[in-house]
């Protein structure tokens, strides 16, 4: 098991939105232990072709109803006909998420230059010797000279 979560995918929450089953504290002990960080704090899975547990918050009052997406986790099938994803990682996420001195912005900036540099590698590797190749056969049509400086 690593270390990080799987949170379901756009299209898996849009797709499924209506499938839900809340979890309860009584049945849960991950449920428990996050309604303890948050008591408007509810779990819900979400059943369909790729299952996966919700996490929401509940802010209704009697006038208005309303409800926020706090993350996801991939729901796995057991052999036992039970999905395993709620554990402990997502019990800390939330309480890291939660904290006061979390900043949402910094780590949103963080994952935009991780996925950035991880989309340039994909590319540099995917281009690699071919666009060393082209620039190569650029600089001898062009008659270029190119010269290495060694200290």
């Amino acid at each position: 098991m690593t270390d990080t979560l799987s949170p379901a995918r756009f299209d898996q929450f849009v797709e499924t939105r209506n499938r839900q089953v809340i979890v309860d504290a009584d049945s849960c002990a991950i449920v428990k232990d996050l309604k303890a960080i948050d008591p408007s704090l509810e779990v819900r899975f979400v059943d369909g072709p790729e299952p996966y547990f919700a996490v929401f918050q509940d802010l209704s009052t009697e006038s208005r109803k309303e409800q926020h997406l706090v993350t996801t986790v991939q729901a796995y099938p057991t052999s036992f006909g039970t999905y395993t994803g709620l554990d402990g990682r997502l019990v800390e996420r939330i309480r890291k998420i939660t904290h006061p001195s979390y900043d949402f912005s910094a780590e949103a900036e963080k994952l935009k230059r991780e996925y950035d540099a991880d989309r340039r590698r994909e590319r540099e590797n995917a281009l690699g010797d071919a666009a060393e190749q082209a620039a190569h056969a650029l600089r001898k049509d062009m008659g270029v000279k190119t010269k290495a400086f060694i200290k």
